[in-house]
């Protein structure tokens, strides 16, 4: 897609923004359509004016609880879907998408898959798009040398998931959580069952549960109704009709508390202790969203924060959220401290959520909390990619079809009382299942290495120490993302804010960066940074040890391109976004490179960044975006 439309999309959302500051009217929230077609696949659609797109998601009930026994095979069967379909191979498939300027995505998560597109609304850039996504849900090929590339890369990532602490307590904690429940394991899959999937293991899936009445189809753009309605029944028209799959059961609940405790060589203990929370559409879901959102859901100003953190100093993060799914999800508890406060740290946490259990907010923490949710809800509409996004959770959880025009509403009329009330229903501190990993001292740092691919110093390996949380940037995706930013690196100054390994600042400045910032907080990581700078005579890259939301605190200089990878499970992305932004960080068409977990959406990312390009790698989800500030026009 042109960057003149992303800068219009953008523009759009930001325009919105301020009529609706500067107006003091309410947000029109699009009217949402629902029909169902002849042969009962589920359609939601919004129209949408203004800009010439059409966003498309295709969701299916095909996550990983579909999995059965062969844990891994939902997540392997949707990141396969565009490798080769039809006569083509992932190139043309590639190249069919970007010569109409269309964007295709896939993902899957515990509760479903989905495919995305996203093309112009020009009748002949559309049709092509929507035959090529036509293709690639109806006829995948799942040949069998990309099935072996795409396998031995997930085992790769599973391999590093079993050397990262935090991810080891997260897998043991939805164990512990949901035992034999399919919500037990992971999407990824464990390394038994992903090394017994075979090609034909896909093809099965992919013909049982991609099926037009296991579908939801959802359109959002600049199309009408009629257009809708064939475009339809024209991407259901290849599948099979199938059946609706039976209703997940519900998690067995075990009420007697349970603490694990896993030894592991590392500096800190991650924790995790939780309970299972509530499904969607619970009656209860506002008292307990907005009552999370004060206890540990909203960064620096929650309580358990204030607690662990400000008073004590024992965490740099620590939070609570719930996760509600089409089964009760889980409440989760999480921080992470040193070998030696790990126990003062977890009690405190604990105690902070008894005594909210007890006490409820304070009128001035709610009405707070209110008017953020409240003033922040525009930015979870403010582009089509966005919209579609709440419109397919809308659907695939058969929320009712007004739940956006209600939403503030429901908020603004939870109380103290119904807080209080929700969460003694829900979650009981003496039933909880806790997981920390940690407690082994670390006392060397073994060296691991990663290569620059591109660029005057390609082939030059960088060291760096194994420390836990740090996670190189796969070279495939690396290369994916240099790809994209071919055209502008030369003479950019780059800010790589989570520096970690250094991979991505080494490769900008490797390919004709002006300038590259690496901030990195752990003293090790850093001096390692410091040491490939003399090894390179990297004389362009200078090294800050310190956070990166205190490096945010300085007198700003603005960068042309931003890496932004911040450990998963912290809830640091927004709140880096939202300093980056409004602080003066960046210039105004800065690209902005993303990391998150797959199965968490981008809700938070300030209106004015949209996305250029997006893919999955494992549980990574990675996009670049665009900065589309009005002094860029």
């Amino acid at each position: 897609m042109s960057a003149n439309l992303y800068l219009a999309d953008s523009r759009l959302g930001l325009i919105a923004l301020l009529l609706m500051f500067f107006s003091g009217t309410a947000l029109a929230v699009p009217e949402i359509e629902h029909w169902t077609t002849s042969k009962g696949g589920r359609v939601y659609y919004v129209k949408t004016e203004g800009l010439p797109l059409v966003d498309v998601r295709m969701v299916f009930d095909a996550g990983s609880a579909r999995d059965g026994r062969l844990f891994g095979l939902a997540s392997l069967t949707s990141g396969m879907l565009d490798s080769g379909a039809g006569d083509w191979d992932a190139d043309t498939i590639a190249q069919r998408l970007e010569r109409v300027g269309a964007v295709l995505g896939t993902g899957a998560s515990r509760d479903s898959a989905y495919l995305s597109l996203r093309s112009l609304s020009h009748p002949d850039k559309l049709k092509e798009a929507l035959e090529t996504l036509k293709e690639v849900v109806t006829h995948p090929t799942f040949v069998v040398k990309d099935f072996d590339r795409e396998r031995n890369r997930v085992l790769l990532a599973i391999k590093q998931q079993g050397e990262d602490p935090s991810e080891i307590a997260e897998i043991s904690f939805m164990n512990t959580l949901y035992g034999d429940h399919p919500y037990a394991h992971p999407s990824e899959g464990v390394r038994e069952t992903v090394e017994r999937l075979t090609p034909d293991d896909l093809k099965a899936f992919h013909r049982e549960k991609y099926t037009v009445r296991n579908s939801i189809t959802v359109v959002v753009g600049n199309i009408d109704r009629l257009a809708a309605e064939a475009l339809a029944n024209d991407l259901l028209s290849g599948l099979p009709e199938g059946e609706v799959l039976p209703v997940l059961a519900d998690p067995i609940e075990r009420h007697e508390a349970l603490t694990v405790r896993t030894p592991y060589p590392s500096e800190q203990t991650h924790i995790y202790a939780g309970v299972l929370g509530y499904r969607v559409n619970d009656p209860d879901t506002f008292p307990l969203y907005l009552g999370n959102h004060i206890l540990g859901g909203s960064g620096l100003v929650s309580k358990i924060m204030e607690e662990v953190r400000e008073k004590r100093g024992l965490a740099y993060s620590a939070y609570s959220y719930f996760l509600p799914m089409r089964v009760p999800g889980p409440f989760e508890i999480g921080l992470q401290t040193k070998n030696a406060s790990a126990q003062e740290a977890l009690d405190i946490a604990v105690r902070t959520v008894r005594e909210f259990i007890e006490k409820g907010p304070s009128d001035q923490a709610l009405e707070a909390a209110k008017k953020n949710i409240i003033g922040g809800f525009v930015l979870r509409l403010d582009s089509n990619q966005k919209l579609i996004s709440e419109v397919a959770a809308i659907a695939f959880f058969q929320r009712p079809l007004d739940y956006l025009n209600t939403f503030t509403q429901k908020v603004q009329a939870v109380t103290r009382e119904d807080i209080k009330r929700a969460f003694k229903a829900r979650v009981n501190p003496d039933q909880l299942k806790t997981i920390l990993v940690g407690g082994e001292r670390r006392e060397a740092h073994p060296l691991s290495q990663i290569r620059v691919i591109g660029g005057a110093w390609r082939s030059r390996k960088l060291r760096f120490p194994e420390v836990e949380g740090l996670r190189p940037t796969p070279d495939r995706v690396r290369e994916t993302l240099f790809n994209w930013l071919r055209d502008e690196m030369e003479g950019a100054r780059c800010l790589d804010l989570y520096a970690g390994s250094g991979a991505l600042g080494f490769e900008a400045a490797s390919r004709g960066a002006a300038e590259v910032v690496l901030v990195e907080l752990h003293p090790a990581v850093a001096a390692a940074l410091k040491d490939n700078c003399a090894r390179l005579q990297a004389t362009r890259v200078k090294v800050h040890q310190e956070g990166a939301l205190d490096f945010l605190k300085r007198v700003p200089v603005p960068f042309d391109v931003v890496f932004l990878d911040p450990p998963f499970r912290k809830g640091w992305l927004s709140q880096a976004a939202d300093r980056l932004e409004w602080a003066g960080w960046l210039s105004p068409s800065a690209l902005i490179y993303l990391e998150s977990e797959r199965e968490l959406p981008l809700h938070d990312l300030p209106p004015s960044w949209t996305a250029r390009r997006q893919g999955v790698a494992g549980d990574v989800a990675y996009g670049l975006y665009q900065r589309n500030h009005p002094l860029s026009q």
